[in-house]
């Protein structure tokens, strides 16, 4: 780990820097989600590791992922893989290549964050909670128009930290399903993906199932 940039959203707690190589932007009031991609602006290295408060991801794990991102550096790399089911946000997990990747800690480049980061202001219509929930999809799609490539999903160990979260947003935000179908649908406009995304489903459908075939010869 190079460098550790802490983005604290509240006020009422003043953050310390602990480290050398720890830095620190404490704010005056919550700016929501987008957060994220800045801090990763001020980051002065390639490799980003987005990691959520309520979750551990073991350094076996992170090593592994590592290794995947370094063959595959333009799109994000984690055990929390999603897809859309009929054109809507399924919460179902999903391996292998997937169009979303949840941020509860992924890898991804630094371009990728700055390049959603720019394209933020083109979802200031669909506010949520809390303020820029669905970041994570903006992120997965703006790492599939930069790259050409679906995200890579793993089964790999983690450690929720909690076994019953009520600060989770799916419980805290009534609407969070319909939201982030909204957000899925804005990507598509935003990235220009509908079609190629439909091309690579079909070509990943295509491996999937040439690999059925050659493990029942075997």
């Amino acid at each position: 780990i190079g460098e550790i940039i802490v983005w604290n959203n509240n006020a009422e707690i003043f953050v310390e820097p602990e480290a050398e190589k720890v830095k620190v932007i404490n704010c005056s009031h919550d700016f929501g989600l987008f957060t994220r991609f800045a801090a990763a602006s001020l980051a002065r290295h390639e490799c980003i590791l987005f990691h959520d408060d309520d979750i551990l991801a073991p350094e076996e794990t992170l090593k592994v992922l590592f290794e995947k991102w370094q063959k595959k550096p333009g799109v994000c790399h984690s055990p929390f893989g999603r897809n859309p089911k009929n054109g809507e946000y399924s919460m179902n997990s999903q391996f292998g290549p997937v169009e979303i990747m949840l941020t509860r800690y992924v890898l991804v480049h630094r371009e990728v964050a700055v390049y959603a980061l720019s394209k933020t202001p083109e979802f200031a219509d669909l506010p949520g909670v809390p303020v820029g929930n669905g970041e994570d999809m903006i992120l997965s799609y703006a790492a599939i128009d930069h790259s050409g490539k679906l995200n890579m999903a793993y089964r790999m160990e983690t450690e929720d930290l909690y076994e019953e979260d009520e600060h989770a947003i799916n419980t805290r935000f009534p609407g969070h399903i319909e939201h982030r179908t909204k957000i899925i649908q804005r990507c598509k406009d935003v990235f220009r993906q509908k079609k190629r995304l439909a091309v690579l489903n079909k070509a990943n459908q295509f491996v999937e199932s040439v690999k059925i075939v050659i493990n029942r010869n075997r």
